[in-house]
């Protein structure tokens, strides 16, 4: 039961962090463009 609900909180965890990550790469890759865009 225990190792059942560890490996779903790691499953979900991950995933959390993976959109999380994905997030930021997003809003970094915006930023990055809006910068270029304006200095181009």
């Amino acid at each position: 039961m225990l190792h059942t609900l560890i490996c779903l909180f790691h499953s979900y965890g991950h995933s959390l962090l993976k959109r999380f990550f994905i997030f930021l790469e997003k809003i970094f890759c915006w930023q990055m463009g809006d910068i270029l865009s304006f200095v181009g």
